[in-house]
């Protein structure tokens, strides 16, 4: 008998799949079931299928299926049953070894569809949150998932999740939200036809104006619609969300909420990644330098040990010191700290790449600033990284430009 490998690009195949082999080995060979499943599972596996999802049995159903199938069908106003299958849910999509498979499971049955069918109509805050939290981890990685939630889907947690008074909700909706539009530029698009630009920036100024807001959640969101990383994408509208995002004074807000969160890395660091990606036109960069970022910058220097940080740090200076106009300034003024964080991380491949990408660009059509550095030894912090890492490609076309 020879078994069908459906799905076999992603070496997985469906449990009717797998029920279907077993039945003919019943039938036409007059196995036992236990004889039947074993011979299957041989078969498929000689194959490089994974079996990880597949129900050995003819009887049971894979626990993904049963809950989200408890979940469509299940129309009572009492969400307790809805918070019982989201936690068996999770369970499953959460399992370091079959999550991957469990996710694969979940979109045969539009999982994230059945899930978001039900989220308007939730009340229990902890549930909601659960149900939020549930597709994340469904749709995290997997981008049939992610093409599941629809433009509903998106229209859905944008009015329940954002638009919602609770911070602990917006924060549940911003992490799903971040999840489904992670190299997926058809989601991104989705979301920012929904009004979310203005959304974050005007939550964002509500939260950093309140002791302890938290902010990194709206930071994250940013970092993903502004990132252009969908490689399946022939276009991308990472400059008209940049635009949008400046348009709406992001600028304005942030730099300020920046130099009072300098003792707290990690937000300071989500921040600088966004501020980083906000930097990738002329225009961009003249209004961050106008509004002082520059300045800023070295102030941070007493987190020399936070590599996040001192990255998203790197990647900003490159970017600014791609206009001429800057090149100077940014020798003058950060120059030496470019210098420090290679000298102090000898070892962190990323940060010495970074590093030296930041030199170039300094150096890059201004003999006169090539003087300069070679003065504060920018040149013998390129050899070293050199000598460190001499089979980096990327690292190595950087130190040819400079």
């Amino acid at each position: 008998m020879t078994a069908s490998t459906k799905g076999a690009a992603k070496r997985h195949i469906t449990q009717e799949t797998f029920n279907e082999c077993v039945r003919e080995n019943m039938e036409e060979f007059d196995m036992i079931e236990e004889d039947a499943i074993a011979d299957a599972v041989t078969q498929f596996e000689s194959q490089g299928v994974d079996l990880s999802t597949i129900v050995k049995a003819l009887d049971v159903v894979h626990p993904v299926l049963a809950a989200l199938k408890v979940i469509e069908a299940d129309e009572s106003d009492d969400e307790t049953c809805l918070h019982v299958q989201l936690v068996a849910l999770q369970d499953q999509l959460k399992d370091a070894v079959g999550s991957s498979g469990a996710k694969e499971l979940a979109g045969q049955i539009n999982g994230p569809t059945i899930l978001l069918q039900r989220l308007p109509a939730v009340q229990d805050v902890a549930t909601r949150i659960l149900l939020l939290s549930t597709l994340q981890s469904m749709v995290s990685g997997n981008r049939s998932n992610q093409l599941l939630v629809g433009d509903a889907g998106v229209a859905a947690i944008f009015d329940v999740g954002v638009l919602s008074s609770h911070a602990d909700t917006q924060t549940a909706a911003f992490s799903s939200l971040k999840c489904i539009c992670a190299k997926n530029e058809v989601n991104k698009k989705r979301l920012t036809s929904h009004g979310i630009i203005a959304r974050l920036v005007v939550l964002f100024r509500d939260r950093s104006m309140v002791p302890e807001g938290r902010t990194k959640d709206i930071a994250d969101v940013i970092r993903v619609l502004t990132l252009h990383d969908d490689t399946t994408s022939m276009f991308s509208q990472t400059h008209d969300i940049v635009k949008l995002f400046v348009e709406h004074g992001v600028i304005d807000a942030v730099l300020p909420y920046l130099r009072g969160v300098s003792s707290d890395p990690d937000t300071l660091s989500s921040w600088l990644a966004v501020v980083k990606q906000l930097a990738i036109t002329e225009d961009t960069c003249r209004k961050l330098v106008a509004a002082g970022i520059l300045d800023l910058l070295p102030t941070f220097q007493h987190h020399a040990h936070h590599r996040p940080l001192l990255s998203h740090c790197l990647g900003l200076l490159r970017n600014l010191a791609a206009v001429d106009e800057y090149k100077s300034v940014v020798t003058s003024s950060n120059l030496p700290w470019i210098i420090s964080i290679m000298q102090q991380h000898p070892t962190e491949v990323y940060l010495q790449t970074l590093g030296c990408a930041t030199i170039a660009a300094i150096c890059l059509r201004s003999p006169a600033n090539c003087d300069r550095a070679v003065q504060m030894h920018a040149h013998q912090a390129i050899g070293l990284a050199m000598v460190g890492f001499p089979d980096n490609v990327a690292m190595l076309r950087y130190i040819l430009l400079s």
